[in-house]
């Protein structure tokens, strides 16, 4: 086989690894955590006045972070934040008929584990899944 021959070869297994579903390429890498904050929170509370999308060469908050307040903020991108140090985990159950997390999980009922109370604190029911994907079985 010529140089160029080897060459064409080449490039076309790069090509078609470059086509191939993730999958099939690797193994699929873990979810990646959220971004930890760049700068200090000190004087700059409100977020989105600058990660609202109106500065330039400033990241903007993801549409997927639409309705939720800047107080949430800090319980994903602070570098002590517990998602950036722990592994949160699913939940062990379906939410159909059971989206009001803190109902059982609020520290009230016996042998279900409560939301630990310093790392949650101001969390409510709509904010349990940033965290703790929906179990689908």
């Amino acid at each position: 086989m010529n140089s160029i021959s080897r060459l064409l070869v080449g490039v076309g297994f790069g090509v078609t690894a470059m086509a191939l579903p993730s999958g099939v390429q690797a193994q699929a890498a873990a979810p990646a955590k959220p971004m930890v904050m760049q700068h200090t929170a000190q004087g700059r509370a409100q977020c989105l006045m600058c990660h609202g999308g109106k500065m330039p060469n400033i990241v903007a908050a993801p549409t997927s972070h639409e309705g939720r307040g800047v107080e949430t903020c800090m319980w994903c991108h602070a570098k002590d934040a517990s998602i950036q140090t722990k592994d949160p985990g699913p939940t062990t159950h379906t939410l159909q008929g059971r989206d009001q997390c803190l109902m059982c999980h609020g520290g009230t009922m016996p042998n279900i584990k409560a939301a630990p109370a310093e790392s949650h604190k101001g969390m409510e029911n709509k904010n349990c899944t940033m965290c703790h994907p929906a179990a689908t079985k």
